[in-house]
Formats: structure tokens, sequence, C-alpha cells
């Protein structure tokens, strides 16, 4: 996603065009008069501070914290995006990234609308490098897990920021 004078454009995907029946992907069904702050687990883009900060429209970078989840595997959709899928062993291999505590509502709905509608948030354990477990969300893929769409391979931040995020301006 491109991001242009601190906006990220709309954009629509094939699971977008398939989901215009307008049922929601968002596991987030919180009423605004009850929204609790909590933990998402990111594994892509949004591991990038200012990709986050952007996102959720913050006024100062947001602090992230280095975790991990077990539960998953990492695919890449359409050659170029890191997507999630469960596995059958919660104790299998582990994925590694950031983790930041979400705290407004309109935060939340920022990352579904960043994440389209071909991922949608799923419950997940998330484990930080001090030991600190805590039950957060990530974002999965929606779609078909056998789905030609997805090939093997796996998220690098720092080869993203050096080669694609200069891109993004």
């Amino acid at each position: 996603m491109a991001l242009t004078n601190g906006q990220l454009p709309k954009t629509q995907t094939p699971a977008d065009r398939d989901r215009a029946s307008g049922a929601s992907s968002s596991a987030i069904s919180h009423r605004v008069d009850s929204f609790k702050p909590f933990v998402y687990f990111f594994y892509g883009t949004l591991m990038d501070p200012e990709v986050l900060q952007t996102v959720t429209a913050l006024r100062e970078p947001p602090r992230l914290r280095e975790a991990s989840i077990g539960g998953f595997e990492m695919k890449i959709w359409g050659g170029r995006y890191p997507t999630l899928l469960r596995q059958r062993d919660p104790q299998g291999r582990r994925i590694e990234g950031k983790a930041w505590r979400a705290t407004t509502l309109d935060q939340c709905l920022r990352l579904q609308q960043y994440e389209t509608a071909a991922y949608q948030a799923c419950t997940c354990t998330i484990q930080f490098l001090t030991g600190e477990v805590v039950q957060g969300l990530t974002f999965k893929w929606a779609g078909d897990p056998t789905s030609s769409e997805l090939s093997e391979g796996s998220f690098d931040l720092e080869t993203w920021q050096r080669e694609q995020k200069p891109l993004m301006s």
C-alpha cells in the first residue's frame, strides 16, 4: 500500500469483491462504549512503526514489542503479501513479529481497513521476549487456505524497508 501525504489509498482486492455482500470479516464487534484496549500481533508491514503510525492515525510513533505466536504458518499472497494460516498443532513453528496495544475502536477499524477483506482478525496467544503471555488478535488469510494465490515464503522487515518502503513515498 502506498502512503501519500500520510494517507492510505483505497484498494479493492478480489477478496473484497467476493465479500461485497456486506458481511464483515472483522472479529471486532465491540460497541464503542464497551471497548477495552487489547494487543495486536503483526508479522508484515505493520511491524514498521511509521506504517503503523500512519494507518492508525497516531500522533506519536507506536511502541512495538518483539513477540511471537504459535499455531500458524506463513504464506505469501499474490507473490508479495505475507499472510497466516492456522495450523493444527498450536505448539508448532513460531511466527516472529511485533505486538502493539490498540487503545481505541477507531485504531482497530483502521487496521481492518488497511488489511482489506483478504484478511480477518482472529485470536492468538502472544508471547513476548520477556516470557509474558497475553491473548490478542492477529490477521489471518480470509480466503481458501488451498488457494493458488498462496505460495511458500516469508517476510523480512529489513528487506521490505530497504526495497519496498521507499516506493510508498
